[in-house]
């Protein structure tokens, strides 16, 4: 056994110090582009290469490890041995391989191998083999290739030899009938340990919430030190081969309308009048008829969707965006909630322009992340923060306001890495991600991490000395289970003969308590950071924006319960938003065009979103579980009443619902009153095409990378 482990020690150690040699290289490889980055940076590019190595190493060695610890017929036996080098060779050279090619590929796209290198060579093989050959100088590649392919095999060989020669004579059964207790009682001890550890190098990290992903490289502001800290095999396999299956199903339900079909739709429903201003260059963009200076804005070549959006006069003005874990508008009494457990929200509502009938664009936190920060629906399938597509710069909020000369923060209570948020962030502008670890460890109380009103405390003392301007997004945890908040906090209490005549059926009667007292909780805590906001200076220019990740399920018997995705939408600054309350419908793509809206200005949007206080309402699009989404359509020409305030905004009178599976015809609805179905055959099919115009033409514009911001020139 003690053998056995020095093998498998060797071999880790081999393949990561080959590993950090590639990594070294590439740094040479584009050492130019490392000029401005600090030397630190670059040292911790390294560590946390190691991670995604050790990671890598895992995989490769785990057959070697389940096997190669089992008496007599492990490594202990020659030609377990040979068949286990013979292996780990074939499976280092193209490990090796891949590197190497990586070499070109980071050059040429700005990323890691990924699955577009699949997607070429098997499209079309010869000519890809054909273009590397061309560009990246192939002849090098084969020779280096080659040489760390024999130096690896000549070292494992070399070295098994030594490790297995001095295996004591003792140890080994002296006949095939009896058994060697001390090699039973060694392998009962320790083989358990051995597979453990490659599971956690597998694992990549030892929290408990997530594991290994491309977004634990993401640790800097500086995209190459990011990008040098990943492994090639890691993004390779992870995103080409286990991923495609995945992207293949995703793509089906999403893809229904050709793409230009879609984006026609989608540019009609935005208003954009692409004929009288922008004429077809190539598939996947226009260019401006004439190069027109737009305030400071100049863009030759526009994305599908996109367009130059004039604001009026320019404010910059801080900005913090508060996503609440499943703040339920049943649970809000201003928003019209039976519940009524929110008073510091009411209280804040009176100060700000309360939208009641908005809508998260899923039922889960990363939904929520993605679609408020990005102006984009969230699509089916795995999170797009995942996925190697989420690496790419969208023309989110933080995007838009960091070319302002904003300072971009976000603040989690819990693991940063968890859906891969602090990945997606840091890739996404934001300049700083506070987590879990950046709490007193004994502050945290639960999976969730720290308490809400920890976090707040955190953000405001760090925002009170922050440069201005400032984005600074805050998402709470408090609610959630387990529900574990803090007993000694002045927020209401209640018991259940309080709550009895309010319970839902979704909820067992102590878990509705808990689950009170900890919405309790978190709307005191917000209640806390909102009244040291308003106290300071830098509060009174500061635009304040709350709405809810997601809503709650009240009513697991129906198919579809809106409460999942029912949220409020709150935006406070009495200076630029007289106070009130819409039921103007929208939705958390909205957010961006709206909070641009407010700060004035000249900005490129390339979302699918429209100011909710001076836009037209756009149809909104939910996603639900598995192959369902839920689609919110407004009618033209009908208008919302609005309490407080003026706005041209457009609502529908008799809004629709239409629920769309994959398994089954579409079903239309009235919102909020999804009992019995509508036959409707006009309305379920416009709203269908609307309901694919809008995912398909998200689908292109992510896979076609058309959702960053155009080059623009003073």
């Amino acid at each position: 056994m003690k053998t056995t482990i020095k093998y498998l020690v060797f071999v880790f150690a081999l393949f990561i110090i080959i590993f950090e040699i590639l990594r070294g290289i590439l740094l040479l490889r584009y050492h130019h582009l490392a000029v401005v980055i600090p030397p630190f940076t670059l040292i911790k590019s390294f560590l946390v290469g190691f991670r995604f190595d050790l990671a890598v190493t895992g995989y490769i060695v785990a057959p070697v490890a389940i096997i190669g610890p089992i008496p007599r017929i492990g490594l202990t036996s020659s030609l377990t041995r040979r068949i286990a080098n013979i292996y780990l060779v074939i499976i280092a050279s193209i490990a090796f391989l891949m590197e190497l090619i990586d070499l070109g590929f980071l050059g040429e796209f700005n990323t890691r191998l990924n699955h577009l290198a699949l997607e070429w060579i098997l499209d079309s093989p010869g000519m890809v083999f054909q273009m590397l050959w061309e560009m990246f100088g192939m002849i090098p590649v084969i020779l280096g290739w080659l040489f760390l392919t024999g130096v690896f095999a000549y070292l494992l060989f070399f070295f098994t030899r030594r490790i297995f020669s001095e295996i004591d004579m003792k140890d080994k059964p002296t006949s095939l009938s009896l058994l060697n207790w001390k090699s039973v009682k060694q392998f009962v001890l320790l083989y358990p340990l051995i597979l453990v550890l490659v599971f956690l190098a597998i694992r990549g990290r030892v929290a408990i919430k997530a594991p290994l992903t491309w977004g634990v490289a993401y640790f800097s502001t500086y995209n190459f030190a990011n990008q040098l800290a990943l492994n090639s095999c890691f993004t390779f396999v992870q995103d080409g081969i286990i991923e495609r299956s995945k992207r293949e199903r995703d793509a089906a339900l999403v893809n229904g309308l050709d793409r230009e079909e879609a984006y026609a739709i989608v540019r009609d429903l935005l208003g954009i009048e692409i004929q009288s201003r922008c004429q077809v260059a190539a598939p996947d963009s226009f260019v401006l008829v004439s190069s027109v200076n737009h305030g400071g804005l100049t863009a030759d070549v526009l994305p599908p969707i996109a367009r130059i959006v004039d604001n009026g006069d320019q404010l910059n003005h801080n900005v913090v965006l508060i996503l609440m874990e499943s703040l339920a508008s049943e649970f809000v009494g201003s928003c019209g909630g039976n519940a009524d457990m929110a008073p510091e929200f009411d209280r804040m509502a009176e100060d700000g322009l309360l939208f009641t009938d908005f809508y998260s664009a899923g039922g889960h936190t990363f939904s929520g992340i993605f679609s408020t920060l990005t102006g984009l629906p969230t699509l089916p399938g795995r999170s797009l923060m995942k996925r190697s597509e989420g690496q790419q710069r969208f023309a989110g909020l933080a995007t838009i306001l960091k070319e302002r000369g904003y300072h971009t923060r976000f603040y989690v209570t819990h693991d940063p890495h968890f859906d891969n948020m602090q990945g997606f962030l840091m890739a996404n502008d934001f300049d700083t991600v506070i987590g879990q670890h950046d709490y007193p460890a004994n502050e945290a109380i639960s999976s969730l991490g720290v308490p809400d009103h920890v976090m707040f405390d955190r953000a405001f003392s760090e925002l009170n000395e922050a440069n201005e301007p400032f984005l600074a997004v805050i998402l709470t945890g408090s609610h959630h289970g387990p529900f574990i908040v803090p007993e000694n906090r002045p927020y209401p209490r209640y018991d259940l003969s309080e709550l009895e005549a309010k319970r839902y059926p979704a909820f067992s009667r102590n878990e509705w308590v808990k689950r009170c007292n900890a919405f309790s909780y978190a709307d005191w805590s917000l209640g806390q950071f909102y009244n040291k906001v308003i106290e300071n200076d830098w509060g009174k220019k500061t635009l304040l924006v709350i709405t809810g990740d997601s809503g709650v399920i009240l009513d697991k018997q129906k198919e579809l319960d809106l409460a999942q995705f029912h949220v409020p939408l709150l935006l406070i600054n009495k200076s630029v938003i007289e106070p009130g309350v819409t039921t103007l419908i929208g939705g958390q793509k909205d957010v961006v065009a709206t909070i641009m809206d407010v700060l004035g200005g000249r900005f490129i949007n390339n979302t699918l979103g429209t100011s909710l206080i001076t836009g037209n309402a756009v149809p909104h699009t939910l996603f639900i579980e598995g192959n369902m989404t839920g689609f919110i359509l407004s009618t033209p020409n009908d208008y919302s009443s609005i309490t407080g305030i003026e706005t041209a905004g457009k609502i529908l009178s008799t809004p629709y619902y239409l629920l769309q599976s994959k398994h089954r015809k579409p079903m239309l609805y009235r919102l909020n009153y999804l009992s019995e179905p509508i036959i409707d055959v006009a309305k379920t099919e416009e709203m269908t095409t609307y309901s694919d115009a809008l995912l398909s033409a998200t689908y292109h514009l992510v896979k076609s990378r058309q959702v960053g911001l155009p080059v623009t020139a003073p």
